[in-house]
């Protein structure tokens, strides 16, 4: 009994991982959504901001 509920009780917490990792791929780590937090930002160097994403939207286009 305790074996069943210990293979379910690591698949729950396989899905929320999973769940979270998929959650931050899409809120934080997101490129396109970086760029745009990166181009807003107002504590940062226009030079720093264009070099920035000049970069990576080279990387993002090839």
């Amino acid at each position: 009994m305790i074996e069943a509920l210990a293979i379910v009780g690591t698949l729950v917490v396989l899905s929320v991982l999973l769940g979270v990792t998929e959650l931050a791929e899409q809120r934080i780590i997101n490129e396109p959504l970086l760029l745009v937090k990166v181009a807003s930002s107002d504590t940062l160097s226009p030079e720093y901001v264009e070099a920035y994403v000049s970069r990576r939207a080279a990387k993002l286009l090839t």
